[in-house]
């Protein structure tokens, strides 16, 4: 009744039209609006469901590790009003595609574990990080802790 009201008041359209185009509405779903935090987080959850699809079925598994800097970089490259992202989380998904996609996708055809070269073989877990570039522009995948030196056989 809100919206008809509304819409009678403004005289947007003709009663009729009104009529029935709310009637191809069956329920309005009132949307908490997201907050930086809450897009880190679901940031964060994309890119970890990601991780797990790509090391499914795979004898070499990633661990990823996103870091602060790179959840700033990807919340900034949503739109924002005031405090509350403009489209909730439908924004994420295109974000994640654009930025941090490519990487995974890398990682997963090649094997490879960065920029070090690592070479994907042998089983077990391999920790990668998420992190910005020293230019702080783009998102790069680095090796962490032993893997960041690969041997001179790799």
């Amino acid at each position: 009744n809100m919206m008809f009201n509304l819409w009678q008041s403004e005289k947007c359209e003709d009663r009729v039209d009104t009529v029935k185009s709310l009637s191809l509405i069956d329920m309005f779903v009132p949307y908490f609006p997201l907050d930086r935090q809450a897009i880190r987080q679901v940031l964060q959850r994309s890119i970890q469901r990601r991780v797990k699809a790509l090391n499914k079925g795979r004898g070499k598994q990633h661990r990823i590790t996103v870091s602060e800097e790179v959840l700033e970089f990807l919340c900034d490259k949503i739109e924002w009003d005031g405090a509350y992202a403009v489209e909730g989380a439908k924004e994420v998904a295109t974000v994640i595609r654009r930025h941090v996609f490519g990487l995974l996708y890398k990682l997963s055809v090649s094997g490879d574990h960065g920029t070090n070269g690592g070479n994907g073989e042998g089983g077990g877990v391999a920790h990668l990080e998420l992190a910005m570039d020293e230019a702080g522009k783009k998102v790069e995948l680095r090796e962490m802790g032993l893997a960041d030196a690969p041997s001179e056989e790799e």
